[in-house]
């Protein structure tokens, strides 16, 4: 029996900020759920689905890196603006912001940059046999076959 190839670095570049994330999202329901300022169930559900795209990255699932790689370049985009937003009415400390942009924004752009970079998509099985194109489209919805946009060949 083969063994799985070896997770390339821009994997687990992205694995490793994901996991920061996790971390920091956990420390939050921590402090917040606990004191009663947010939902304790709000961070759950974050830090269930980033569980399940990591664990979907590492077992080499499409449908996994195609959800981290833009999810965590929105939510990073969003969570930025949040703490703008924060920043400029004065309702966030310093350190609390750079917590924020060090501990989440900085992780959720890398991961979504990493998971981009050329090395992740022969490891996503993501480049055409018969072109050799790279591609990032599905050709269903659950992403078990790609589809070329170059000359339409679907594996």
């Amino acid at each position: 029996m083969r063994s799985p190839p070896p997770l390339p670095a821009p994997v687990r570049v992205a694995a490793v900020a994901l996991g920061l994330v996790l971390a920091v999202q956990a420390a939050l329901a921590f402090f917040f759920a606990r004191s009663g300022q947010a939902s304790f169930a709000m961070y759950a559900a974050f830090f269930l689905l980033f569980v399940l795209l990591l664990a979907g990255l590492v077992k080499r699932s499409r449908l996994a890196w195609l959800w981290a790689r833009y999810l965590s370049l929105a939510l990073g985009a969003v969570v930025a603006a949040s703490l703008a937003s924060a920043l400029y009415s004065h309702h966030i400390s310093l350190a609390a912001l750079g917590a924020g942009l060090f501990g989440l924004v900085l992780p959720l752009f890398v991961a979504g940059m990493a998971l981009g970079r050329p090395g992740t998509y022969p490891f996503y099985d993501l480049v055409c046999p018969a072109c050799g194109a790279r591609t990032g489209v599905g050709e269903d919805f659950f992403f078990r076959r790609a589809l070329c946009r170059k000359c339409h060949n679907v594996w």
